[in-house]
């Protein structure tokens, strides 16, 4: 009985060490280096043969990390404002696939608009490249509610390669913004400020794509 558990468990090894294999790639634009993916192009082997036996996933350097909410958040996305947000660490409802924030009006008349904020930093822009930022948004407040959605450039004092204030509708509304990038940055944040408005903010999704600039 126990030889055959260890054979079990040997072959289960195996096995694991045989997929860890087949999922040696990093996105476009990266490269595995101890395990994550790294921005830019391997500076010994141009490839990824010296990190033979390391899992990654595919994520290219410019998508954010799960930008579709289809499972709780965690890192990289960041949320700043508890103080004027109801059960902020209970953010993700599974029923919406979707972040929900209910924003009440705590310090509303003291504070900036950018003191409540969710966020993704690290994200790699690379010059000659547009990218389109997509945020798919609503509330459930009645009259509407505005929020502040921006791309901006964290080294750079926080530099903004776009900053809009839109009015959330009871139902969702894509709004896609292009930027095009002059110079490479390793550290663009994309996000969303809560504006010094109450009430609900229902993020359906956050996406980055991009194309070759002709």
């Amino acid at each position: 009985m126990k030889k055959n558990l260890y054979l079990l468990l040997m072959s289960t090894i195996v096995l694991a060490l045989v997929s860890c294999d087949e999922q040696l790639t990093c996105g476009e634009g990266t490269y595995l280096n101890n395990g994550s993916c790294i921005a830019g192009t391997d500076p010994n082997t141009n490839n990824n043969q010296n990190n033979t036996g390391v899992c990654t996933d595919s994520k290219a350097a410019y998508e954010v990390v799960n930008g579709e909410f289809i499972k709780a958040p965690a890192e990289p996305w960041f949320f700043i404002g508890g103080w004027m947000v109801n059960d902020p660490d209970s953010i993700w409802m599974e029923e919406y696939n979707a972040i929900i924030f209910d924003v009440t009006d705590a310090g509303l008349s003291t504070r900036a608009v950018w003191d409540g904020a969710f966020w993704q930093p690290k994200i790699y822009t690379e010059a000659g490249y547009t990218y389109t930022v997509t945020f798919k948004l609503r509330t459930d407040e009645v009259n509407g509610r505005e929020v502040i959605l921006f791309l901006e450039d964290t080294d750079n004092n926080y530099n903004k390669f776009f900053e809009e204030t839109v009015t959330l509708t009871q139902d969702y509304q894509l709004y896609t913004y292009d930027y095009v990038a002059l110079t490479d940055n390793n550290d663009t944040k994309v996000g969303l400020f809560f504006a010094n408005d109450v009430g609900t903010v229902i993020i359906d999704s956050i996406i980055i794509t991009r194309v070759e600039t002709k």
